[in-house]
């Protein structure tokens, strides 16, 4: 599976079960990114009802070899042997946070990407893949 998380520069995730920010431009360039099946917690689903995605709240669990996952308050842990690829979208500022993304081993650099958001000055794509040499930065 390839999973998609979006972080501040402290790592954080979420603040009190709510998101600190969003953006539609991430959005878009995570729906022009997938090539499979995207699946999106209940939590995530206003985010993409321009789009048709799979939304079910057990997704890592279910999610198949290939399929995208947009996460925003899951534990990955469980299930990171299973990770593919992982793109984080950083919003470039710092929110309050309690829940904190944890980068998984083994996982290396191949790609950082900026763009210009709706709501955000910049917002810096990540993309890791698993056991690759940094190729890009």
């Amino acid at each position: 599976m390839i999973i998609a998380v979006c972080i501040d520069d402290r790592n954080g995730m979420t603040f009190y079960g709510k998101r600190p920010s969003w953006d539609g431009e991430v959005i878009k360039d995570f729906m022009l990114l997938s090539s499979g099946r995207v699946l999106v917690a209940p939590f995530s689903a206003e985010l993409f009802e321009d789009y048709d995605v799979i939304i079910d709240n057990n997704l890592l669990r279910k999610a198949k070899k290939g399929d995208y996952c947009f996460i925003e308050n899951k534990n990955i842990a469980p299930y990171v042997k299973r990770i593919e690829k992982i793109y984080i979208y950083k919003w470039n500022e710092a929110y309050p946070s309690d829940k904190k993304f944890e980068m998984p081993d083994g996982f290396c650099l191949r790609e950082s990407v900026d763009f210009a958001g709706y709501a955000h000055k910049c917002i810096t794509r990540l993309t890791y893949v698993r056991g690759e040499e940094n190729n890009e930065r």
